[in-house]
């Protein structure tokens, strides 16, 4: 189990419901009496499990006496916009961290796809966009 679905376990466990309406309430589409601050507690948990992996990723790369430090940390799927997750890996390393646009230098139809969906889609597209731009040829 990883990423947001460690989230929706938990808060279906918490709960006791079912992983779909556990995603509505993570979207705050039907929070069912779940308030907004113990979703917040459990993806802050979940947040800082993911920050203490990567932080021990990290580490053990840059001790490996190769003398190579990690300078950028790119987010993607559904768990980069998690409340305080790019924030604890900005507080504890020393790196870039951002969340990736893999639809930057592309030319999209705003009319269709306002900015809004854009910003909230980017982290889960990246592999549908590279799929999306091969050729018939590529191996």
């Amino acid at each position: 189990m990883s990423g947001t679905n460690q989230i929706l376990e938990e808060i279906s466990n918490q709960f006791g419901i079912t992983m779909e309406e556990a995603e509505q309430a993570l979207n705050g589409e039907k929070r069912g009496g779940i308030g907004k601050e113990a979703i917040a507690s459990i993806c802050l948990k979940a947040a800082q499990s993911w920050c203490s992996e990567i932080f021990e990723v990290v580490n053990t790369f840059q001790s490996g006496g190769n003398n190579e430090k990690v300078e950028k940390i790119v987010l993607s799927g559904g768990g980069a916009f998690v409340d305080g997750f790019k924030d604890c890996l900005l507080s504890e390393l020393d790196a870039d961290v951002s969340i990736i646009n893999p639809f930057e230098g592309l030319i999209v139809n705003e009319k269709k796809f306002p900015d809004s969906f854009i910003t909230k889609a980017a982290p889960q597209a990246p592999i549908a966009i590279g799929l999306a731009l091969r050729r018939v040829d590529d191996k």
